[in-house]
């Protein structure tokens, strides 16, 4: 027995030194960890952006000597080594030794973790990511975008030569990085041709995230609309709302064509007509097509369609007539986030919702305090104190 705790004790000990790069006391594989634990928190815990920011800054301090082993994490095998499976039993049954539990997945995101924080720098090391994301499919894509704008040249040549399921992931990844800023919508447009060709493809799984990432460059609207537009007629669902998400994202460039995204609302999906909204919003000059769409939405069995109705409808202001009065209906609905969105959009009326004066008076005396606050933002606005946003 002693020779097995003593085993155990030495191995553990193996697995705490094994990694020498260190800083502020902490090595790049903890540092790594952490970044992963606060990214994972970052929209539920007050602490977790200012955590995941000094992880980043800790990789960034240890620098790209740390790169090999940025990659033996995010090469890591499938199987675990003994060294794995004896720190799982410590970590399960001696919690003592500090010991994480340990697997392939975790393993791999820490990777892609160390390379968020290292950006551009890791650029050298392209090659290397670029087989790490034909070997570790759907934890590769992520770790050579995360290189920011000098991976796209290998991206895009990727793209011309993978197949399922490496081409979808890889444009998830891709689109992912534009929405968190790695990559510049200018410089995306380098893989507009490759995006487009994918978009017109037989992989279903590739080309609904073809069209996300046309809608989140949103760039030479005369290439990309008319490919959307076909995707919006196509049997799929899933197609059919991300080009319709796609398309709302060009905003009032792609507001021509709001009677072809009208027409799909009823009898589609929810999370169609949830798309058709948002994108409606988009369009305040197709109004005399999509008012009487948001109307109907107003009224739809799905809450989420509601409040989606009730905030485009404030955000296009038109028709303020036909508009307010169903507004002001909807502020009797019980829940309390479309109670808001609707109070909002009112509000976004100006003083052409002076109608609506008493009744947001009355929900100044709302039980819940965000609804108090939004009714008395949206009567200052009815009044004339404030400018509608």
């Amino acid at each position: 027995m002693l020779f097995v705790v003593a085993t155990l004790t030495a191995l553990t000990v193996a697995i705490r030194t094994r990694n020498r790069l260190t800083h502020e006391g902490r090595t790049l594989e903890q540092w790594t960890a952490e970044a992963e634990r606060a990214n994972r928190l970052r929209f539920s815990s007050t602490t977790a952006v200012e955590d995941l920011e000094r992880a980043r800054k800790a990789i960034r301090a240890i620098g790209t000597n740390g790169v090999p082993e940025l990659l033996s994490l995010l090469n890591a095998p499938r199987d675990l080594g003994i060294s794995d499976r004896v720190a799982n039993f410590l970590a399960t049954n001696l919690p003592s030794f500090g010991i994480a539990i340990r697997n392939p997945s975790q393993r791999w995101i820490q990777g892609i973790r160390g390379f968020e924080a290292l950006g551009e720098a890791a650029a050298p090391w392209i090659p290397e990511l670029v087989a790490a994301t034909t070997n570790n499919i759907g934890y590769g894509s992520p770790a050579l975008v995360a290189v920011g704008v000098p991976a796209l040249p290998a991206m895009t040549n990727l793209l011309s030569s993978s197949a399922f399921p490496l081409t979808g992931n890889l444009i998830g990844a891709f689109a992912n990085a534009i929405y968190s800023g790695r990559i510049p919508e200018s410089a995306a447009t380098l893989a507009l041709p490759s995006l487009l060709a994918v978009a017109d493809s037989k992989d279903s799984h590739a080309r609904s995230y073809a069209l996300t990432a046309l809608g989140a460059i949103h760039q030479q609207p005369a290439d990309c609309i008319p490919t959307l537009l076909k995707a919006v007629s196509d049997p799929s669902p899933q197609i059919q709302e991300n080009a319709i998400r796609a398309l709302g994202a060009f905003g009032p460039i792609a507001g021509e064509q709001v009677s072809v995204v009208a027409a799909r609302f009823n009898g589609a999906p929810w999370t169609t007509r949830h798309a058709i909204c948002s994108a409606l919003a988009r369009w305040p000059d197709g109004s005399a097509v999509s008012v009487p769409i948001l109307l109907q939405g107003l009224r739809d069995p799905e809450l989420t369609i509601r409040i989606s109705a009730a905030t485009a409808l404030g955000e296009i202001r038109a028709n303020p007539e036909q508009v307010l009065p169903a507004l002001m209906k909807t502020t009797a609905e019980t829940n309390e986030s479309l109670r808001i969105m609707t109070l909002q959009s009112i509000g976004h009326f100006g003083t052409n919702a002076l109608p609506a004066k008493a009744l947001l008076e009355a929900h100044l005396q709302d039980p819940n305090p965000s609804v108090r606050d939004t009714a008395a933002t949206a009567l200052k606005r009815v009044r004339g104190e404030i400018p509608p946003p």
